[in-house]
This record gives C-alpha cells, sequence and structure tokens, in this order.
C-alpha cells in the first residue's frame, strides 16, 4: 500500500507541476515537495526490514564481512562499507541501509534537480520504474555515482568522471560499460542513422545473436569471460520474474520506443541547439543498442543497461518545455500517468512479496 500512496502523491505534484499549476503565497512549492518526498523515500529505505531483493544474502554479507572483510568475495568497495558501518555501530544493520540510501538517492536527486526541466517530474519517472532507488543494491550505488558524474562530462572534466568511475566500479563492475558515454555525450548524430543503428542492430540481435556473445567474450577479458559464461549458461533463466526472456525483449522494446522515439520525433529539430537534451538522446542510444545486444544472450546481460537507463527520466520531461495550451497538457499528463500506473503496477506484481507489505525496523 504504501508504494501505491507514493505513486498516487508523486502522480498528483507531478500534474501540477507539468500544468504549471502556482502554490497561492508558497512559490517554493514544488521545491520543498521535491526534497520533502525525496526524505521519505530516504526514510523509508533505511528503516526498513525484510525489504527489497536480496534481502537475505544482502543482510548475511553484511555480518560476515563486518566481522572478517577478508572473508568477502564482492567487490572491494562494497566489501569495506559493510565493513565500516559494522565497526562504527558494533552491527547495525538499519544504520547500514541508511547510509546506502544515502548514497543511492541522494546524487540523483541532486543531478534531477539541476538538469531536468521538470524535476518532480522525473522524479514520478524514476519512482515508477525503479522505485527511485528505494530498495538499493550495491550495483544502485554504482549508478548513482555514474549520474552524479554527469556534471564532470558537462564540464568535461574527464579525470574526475573517470575517477568516480573507477570509484563505482569497486562497488559493481558493470559500471565500466558507462565509459563510452563521454565520448558519446557531445556527439550530433542525425536522427536518420539513429533509426538505422537501432533497425540493424536489431535484426542482427534476433538472427545473429552468436556474432554478439563472440565480441563480448574478446573483449571481454577472463573475469567477464566467467560472468559471461554463468549467465549465458542461464540464458532462459528469469531470476524471479514472471515474464519469459522473450517477453523481456519484447516488453523492453516496447518501452524504449515509447521513452525514446516519441521525444525523438517531437525534439529532434533541438538537439542541435540543446547541449544536455542532445546528450540525454544519445545515452539513451546507446542504452537501447546495449538492450538490443545483451537481452537474447541472457535475461540477466540486460542489468548492464540500468546505468544508462537513467536517461529515460529526463527525456520525458522536455516534451513539457514545448508549446501547447493547458488542454493538451492535461490530456498528455493523464495518458502518461496511466501509463506509468501500469507499468508501476506491473514492476510491483513482479515482485510482490519482496516489495510489500512494507516492515519497519522497529517491530521486527
Amino acid at each position: 500500500m504504501y508504494l501505491y500512496v507514493l505513486f498516487y502523491i508523486l502522480a498528483l505534484i507531478s500534474f501540477g507541476e507539468l500544468a504549471k499549476f502556482r502554490i497561492k503565497d508558497n512559490p517554493n512549492f514544488y521545491k520543498v515537495a521535491y526534497w520533502g518526498v525525496v526524505c521519505v523515500i530516504i526514510f523509508l529505505s533505511t528503516f526498513r526490514w525484510e525489504n527489497g531483493t536480496d534481502w537475505s544474502s544482502y543482510y548475511e554479507y553484511y555480518i560476515q564481512v563486518g566481522v572478517s572483510p577478508e572473508s568477502g568475495y564482492l567487490e572491494f568497495g562494497y566489501t569495506w562499507l559493510c565493513f565500516i558501518n559494522y565497526q562504527l555501530v558494533n552491527g547495525s544493520y538499519t544504520f547500514h541501509l541508511g547510509i546506502m540510501a544515502l548514497l543511492c538517492i541522494l546524487p540523483v536527486a541532486k543531478r534531477i534537480k539541476q538538469y531536468s526541466p521538470f524535476p518532480f517530474f522525473s522524479l514520478f519517472i524514476w519512482f515508477c520504474v525503479i522505485f527511485a532507488h528505494l530498495f538499493p543494491v550495491r550495483q544502485t550505488i554504482a549508478i548513482s555515482l555514474f549520474v552524479f558524474s554527469w556534471k564532470y562530462i558537462i564540464e568535461r572534466k574527464w579525470y574526475f568522471y573517470l575517477v568516480t568511475i573507477i570509484i563505482a566500479t569497486t562497488f559493481h563492475y558493470t559500471a565500466l560499460i558507462t565509459l563510452p558515454i563521454y565520448f558519446l555525450w557531445k556527439k550530433y548524430i542525425p536522427a536518420k542513422y539513429i533509426m538505422c543503428a537501432i533497425a540493424i542492430v536489431f535484426v542482427m540481435a534476433v538472427t545473429t545473436s552468436h556474432l554478439f556473445s563472440n565480441l563480448l567474450f574478446i573483449f571481454g577479458g577472463d573475469f567477464f569471460e566467467s560472468k559471461l559464461s554463468y549467465y549465458m549458461d542461464q540464458s532462459n533463466e528469469t531470476f524471479g520474474m514472471i515474464y519469459s526472456p522473450i517477453q523481456v525483449m519484447i516488453r523492453g522494446c516496447v518501452n524504449r520506443s515509447f521513452y525514446f522515439f516519441i521525444p525523438l520525433f517531437l525534439l529532434n529539430a533541438r538537439r542541435k541547439n540543446d547541449y544536455c537534451l542532445n546528450a540525454f538522446f544519445n545515452m539513451y542510444l546507446y542504452s537501447f543498442i546495449l538492450f538490443l545486444i545483451t537481452v537474447p544472450l541472457s535475461v540477466a546481460l540486460a542489468r548492464l543497461t540500468v546505468f544508462t537507463d537513467m536517461a529515460q527520466i529526463m527525456l520525458l520531461p522536455y516534451i513539457f518545455t514545448m508549446r501547447m495550451n493547458r488542454g493538451t497538457v492535461y490530456i498528455i499528463v493523464s495518458l502518461l500517468i496511466i501509463y506509468f500506473f501500469i507499468r508501476f503496477n506491473g514492476i510491483v506484481m513482479n515482485y510482490y512479496d519482496v516489495y510489500i507489505p512494507y516492515k519497519f525496523c522497529f517491530f521486527r
């Protein structure tokens, strides 16, 4: 229930933000509401108990490496984060969850506030597609560090960007997949080439997926070869999801097309003059192609796209920077809220027992 309450609150305030309603005598309403909801999400993330994916394994790992970090088998950064937090508060897992929540939510919230034309709507999308990092894992920390690094790409501070990504890899090795974004960020790619690239990769992914697997093995190195072999041996494994691999492929293409092609059609003419807008298109093009390459090999490999998928929370808000009458805004926003409710509900139902009901640490 708590997730749906948050959804309705976010949807209502997003509607007001996009329709440009003004609260009398409170010009900072949307700013205050934005950070207020972010704080609520951090609170819920910190004080949950037995909620979220891989709860048991993460809790057991925290206890294990809190006593002996040498026994850790996950990435260096996450192992030592567990150890330090454990030592600081004599094993309190709630404290560790609080640090995780701050690391995973605040950096993204800050960048959304900086770069989104409608921050609350971006927050709404973020919550609908991945719960705004309310249930973080170690990869979530890496994702947040990548989003935080957007500022360094914009300012062309490659050394800060590289250091941030290196730190991110100490929490999850897949952060390395984001390195090309620095070079793609400023490129202008004509729409016709974008369409052709996606179409060609889609056909190749469906008909010759073994070609992509060979390339991944060649460039992946020994460590990634073992990881790829593990995931590809379980190519039909859906990791607890109710959808089959082919359903994941179809649903993913439909959702990505919605986020990508509609904004591209409406905003293509503005890309040359809007640096950030063009950059988010490039990032999501990269994510789209990466998804098409990896999903036919293994559903689990689609997790590589979660970093660059963050562009989706930035693209749709740009549509509302176009000139349109208030009635049109009402209709479009209403349709988007219905779409996001269907998607949000599908995600909740996919792992219902993991997310609902909410359990407070105080009553465990």
